[in-house]
């Protein structure tokens, strides 16, 4: 663990913690009673949310020397022994679980907080621990997939993606060996999308390319090795695994492992090359085939020095980013003269404002753009503030006209979205009721502008129903009457039937449907649709025999529910829809007897128009009144 600035803090294997000059911490010799020295993945550090100076070490047991394999973590405080660092000694070698592999690893959360991913040996199983600012949470326990029986997973290791969001696992000397590729919800701590890429070979080390789309695995043959690239980017399971391509094969060369530097190149550590004193480097490691550029013995150790098997975990900071900014505009209005307390957009620890004050709030009296920075933990927001004048200017519209029932009595006028309203009869909500015909204002503020909005309502003697036959024949006639004097008639569809604009006489001239309207003098209007028949009218048998689709809705008003009659003799697949004034559907519901019952009393007060649609059949159009 190093500081922001790249100087070594202190450093682990698992078993001990060390400080900057090499010595044990104080507390730091044998922070755990199991062995760790030849676990694949022995160690990692997580920061402690909260608290810059402390941080998790989790230890993580052999698989080979026990049966056990054991987790535990202890807790490392760079503020004791004179800043050197040193282990707490209440929170040391504190175990949290058993029955592991070697594999262990820390994924970034996307918030405040890192996850740490362990498997089972024995079943197919992830336990995995959120590290938050509440401490180390009870595991999430995941099982993406069956397995095969027995299933054993000890040696090898874990890798992850630069977003999280997949996993790579492999495993030597396991039942069954190989490779397996999962998804990984960095929200939910969930591991699910089980892939296996191989279930026979002995594959050690892993690792992904930056951009995620290459997945890199070494192949153990126990004579020499092979470097594997698979596409992980591919939309099947079948497709990454054709993809494998063999980048190169090299004798002696065993239980290698990898890791992503933050160069964007991955270094290989050989086991079998001890002599040599080197790493190998992918160069490229998001191209495909030997354009990744696999180069031998890239890199010189330190005099001394040499790779043995693995690599060191590389810390995980907390959230996104370390830092992550967002921002949040606001704008204020103010009349002029007057001063105004501005808060920040969320809670934090501190706050720091545009005028340099470190403050919950500030109050200016003053136009201008304002921000304030907020800190808490590993998250820092930037709000900014606009302060503008408030401006009265009046604008004025016309809304179309409203028709409304006159036995409804009454109508709800909703003003446009804002804020400090006020209506003519000193009303300040965003909604009045009014129970006659006029005209109607809403003054209310927009942004930064008050405005002003009329409404012109006409309550007219709208037409519960339009009498008349909802069949005619092709040869026959007649009359569509309604109670509205002096309104206008008008025909949907001329090629089926004619109406007399003001006397409202039918005359058929096609089979097929049609809707007739019927305009009142206030300019409402109300609609009927029939049925006109393939066929003359007569007396025959055959003609008395035929489907009547007549329906008829009651009572007028209702209440909390109404009855609907149909005499149609088809009505399999009979519906009754309800529609507001506006055309928008409300309910639709299933007609399977002569009489049915319909429940309304979710529905407010006022006019509905109701449509019963046959199967084979006209449509039948019915007024409905709700009044509870």
């Amino acid at each position: 663990m190093s500081d922001a600035a790249g100087n070594l803090l202190f450093y682990t294997d698992g078993t001990s913690v060390f400080n900057r000059t090499g010595a044990y911490m104080p507390s730091g010799s044998s922070i755990v009673s199991f062995p760790t020295v030849s676990t694949g993945q022995a160690a990692v550090i997580a920061p402690v949310v909260g608290n810059p100076n402390q941080y998790y070490v989790f230890s993580l047991e052999s698989a080979m020397s026990s049966y056990s394999s054991r987790l535990a973590y202890s807790v490392v405080d760079m503020t004791l022994d004179g800043g050197n660092g040193d282990v707490l000694p209440t929170l040391r070698g504190i175990q949290l679980d058993s029955s592991l592999s070697e594999k262990m690893i820390s994924v970034r959360g996307l918030g405040c907080n890192t996850w740490l991913i362990t498997r089972k040996r024995d079943r197919l199983e992830f336990v995995v621990y959120n590290i938050n600012s509440t401490g180390i949470s009870s595991p999430v326990i995941s099982v993406p997939g069956v397995a095969s029986r027995p299933y054993v997973d000890t040696i090898g290791v874990f890798a992850a993606t630069t977003d999280g969001r997949k996993i790579a696992s492999c495993c030597e000397m396991c039942i069954p060996n190989g490779l397996e590729l999962f998804d990984f919800d960095p929200a939910s701590g969930l591991v699910s999308g089980r892939v296996v890429l191989d279930s026979i070979r002995n594959i050690y080390g892993v690792e992904f390319s930056p951009d995620n789309s290459k997945l890199y695995a070494i192949w153990d043959t126990f004579s020499g090795v092979k470097l594997l690239q698979y596409d992980v980017s591919l939309s099947s399971p079948s497709a990454i695994i054709s993809s494998e391509f063999t980048v190169v094969t090299a004798n002696p060369w065993a239980e290698s492992q990898m890791r992503l530097a933050p160069d964007g190149k991955i270094y290989i550590n050989r086991l079998s090359d001890l002599s040599t004193e080197y790493l190998d480097v992918i160069n490229h490691p998001n191209l495909s085939g030997i354009s990744c550029g696999y180069v031998s013995h890239a890199v010189a150790l330190s005099p001394g020095s040499s790779g043995f098997i693995g690599m060191p975990s590389i810390f995980v900071p907390l959230g996104a980013a370390s830092f992550t900014y967002s921002r949040h505009d606001t704008a204020v209005c103010i009349t002029p003269g007057d001063s105004l307390r501005l808060y920040p957009y969320d809670t934090a620890l501190a706050y720091l404002w545009s005028d340099t004050s470190w403050s919950p709030s500030i109050l200016i009296s003053y136009y201008g753009t304002y921000w304030v920075q907020e800190s808490n933990s590993c998250i820092v927001n930037i709000d900014t503030i606009v302060v503008t004048p408030l401006i009265d200017t009046f604008n004025f519209w016309t809304d179309t006209t409203v028709c409304v029932l006159t036995e409804a009595h009454s109508m709800s006028l909703a003003a446009p979205l804002g804020t400090e309203y006020l209506w003519y009869n000193g009303g300040v909500g965003p909604v009045d009721t009014i129970m006659a015909s006029g005209v109607f204002w809403v003054s209310y503020t927009d942004g930064c502008t008050r405005k002003t909005d009329t409404f012109h309502v006409a309550m007219a003697d709208y037409p519960l129903v339009i009498e008349g036959a909802d069949t005619f024949c092709v040869n026959g006639s007649g009359i569509l009457t309604d109670p509205t004097p002096g309104g206008v008639w008008t025909s949907d569809n001329l090629a089926v039937a004619t109406i007399g604009s003001t006397n409202g006489v039918v005359s058929p001239m096609a089979s097929g449907t049609v809707t007739f309207y019927y305009t009142t003098a206030s300019g409402c209007a109300v609609s009927k649709s029939v049925f006109v028949k393939d066929h003359p009218c007569n007396t025959s048998v055959a003609d008395q025999n035929l489907v009547d689709f007549s329906a008829d809705i009651y009572p007028i008003p209702a209440n909390q529910e109404f009855v609907v009659a149909t005499n149609g003799l088809n009505r399999k697949n009979a519906a009754l829809s309800i529609f507001d004034m506006a055309g928008r559907l409300l309910k639709t519901i299933k007609l399977t007897a002569a009489q049915t019952t319909v429940e309304v009393h979710e529905l407010p007060d006022g006019v509905y128009t109701c449509r019963i649609d046959f199967s084979e059949g006209p449509q039948v159009v019915r007024k409905l009144v709700i009044k509870h």
